[in-house]
């Protein structure tokens, strides 16, 4: 065979791998948005700093091989509790679930948002993935989702590699284990907090209490109806102020109480890019 015959199909092979490197879309969310349905309040210990939980974009970049997510806060993230030290990552009370439409199509996909966040999806916002950036390691993750979450095994994704810099917690994603983003996939990224002694039925997330405590959040409902992260993007993710209102009408759709059956689940949008 002439070597030009070997030439051309493995430039083919090169050049499609990495095709789409570069790509990327930014999502922005307003400032001082971190109050779920607007009336949520922070617990009260010291390690949740103003703006721990306010998040203020979040950034999706092909690099190849991997696919990259930077989610930018509005505070310095930090590591008070050593879940480096523990085999985690490096910081500490933030856990953000990214949940991912891969074809916009009505009820093709999944629902219902994980164990624990009391959320659902618009019939038309289903999801494919749902990506874990968590300071836990990942085996635990898996675990959990395995033991509360089963229906959601198959649609997990935990980043190779998670870190934390500044104001930014980075996560990289193996592309063969998410797929190839592109400008129609939709978004959503709740901010819950990490709980390391999580309820049976809770993911590793930390609840919202009528009333805040030390590690418990505040302006919910000791039922569990209501939701239980403090912030949302909402399209179309630009950061202006309307977007902030419209977050705090999403998340007060919820109806909690003693009776379950009357329970009402907040009902999600994603954030697409075109």
């Amino acid at each position: 065979m002439k070597l030009v015959n070997l030439i051309a199909p493995l430039a083919f092979l090169l050049t499609g791998a990495s095709a789409h490197a570069g790509w990327s879309i930014k999502f922005k969310d307003p400032k001082g948005d971190d109050r779920g349905p607007g009336k949520y309040s922070y617990p009260t210990d010291a390690v949740y700093t103003s703006g721990s939980f306010d998040l203020l974009e979040l950034n999706v970049t092909d690099q190849g091989a991997d696919i990259q997510l930077d989610l930018v806060f509005n505070a310095t993230i930090e590591d008070p509790w050593g879940m480096a030290k523990q085999g985690g990552a490096n910081f500490s009370v933030q856990f953000v679930q990214i949940y991912v439409d891969t074809d916009h199509k009505s009820k093709s996909g999944e629902l219902t948002a994980l164990a624990g966040m009391n959320a659902v999806f618009q019939d038309e916002s289903a999801f494919e993935r749902v990506i874990l950036v968590s300071p836990q390691p990942g085996a635990r993750v898996k675990q959990e989702v395995a033991q509360k979450s089963p229906k959601h095994k198959n649609l997990l994704v935990v980043p190779r590699e998670i870190s934390a810099k500044g104001k930014t917690i980075t996560a990289k994603i193996a592309k063969k284990d998410l797929g190839q983003p592109t400008d129609q996939w939709g978004w959503q990224a709740l901010v819950a907090s990490n709980e390391g002694y999580p309820a049976n039925t809770d993911v590793l997330c930390r609840k919202v209490n009528e009333y805040e405590g030390q590690h418990r959040f505040g302006g919910g409902d000791d039922y569990e109806g209501d939701p239980n992260f403090m912030d949302i993007l909402v399209s179309p993710a630009k950061g202006d102020s309307a977007e902030k209102d419209a977050q705090f009408k999403i998340l007060s759709g919820y109806v909690s109480g003693a009776d379950q059956n009357k329970w009402k689940r907040a009902v999600l949008p994603m954030v697409y890019g075109k």
